[in-house]
């Protein structure tokens, strides 16, 4: 367990990890739709939840009862905003997207600088406390 600059709960460094790294499974059978096109079509975002909560039961097939079910709360909480966990997942994966957007823009890909712009926004109104409290120590981060 860490304490995380100024939050009072403690974390698991680990759990998130993994939970982070599990959150797009249900993509898996749901497939992957672009947020652009979920912001196009109202409730679209919602939909899609609910096609990816419904999904859980079929992800980890194969896998121990005990772990499977391990894995899905952790699918749950990774996707879960209100939850820690689940801001963390949504900046790393916005910093992900970020990268790789900015790698393409130094590759000389210019269609990709509205898309590396939108992210930065995105990203710089994200406004969780403990998000306002780490860019105060690390004044790169958007």
């Amino acid at each position: 367990m860490l304490r995380f600059h100024g939050i009072r709960k403690r974390i698991d460094p680990d759990a998130i990890a993994t939970a982070a790294g599990l959150h797009d499974e249900p993509e898996l059978i749901t497939g992957d739709l672009p947020s652009p096109l979920k912001a196009l079509f109202k409730d679209a975002r919602r939909t899609v939840a609910r096609w990816e909560r419904r999904s859980l039961p079929m992800l980890f097939k194969g896998a121990p009862a005990p772990l499977a079910e391990h894995l899905r709360e952790l699918v749950i909480e990774a996707n879960d905003y209100g939850s820690l966990c689940g801001q963390i997942t949504r900046y790393s994966d916005d910093l992900s997207a970020l990268s790789f957007a900015e790698a393409e823009v130094q590759l000389g890909n210019t269609l990709m600088i509205p898309t590396r712009d939108n992210i930065i926004k995105t990203c710089a109104g994200r406004s969780w406390t403990w998000l306002k409290k780490l860019r105060k120590i690390h004044l790169c981060l958007p």
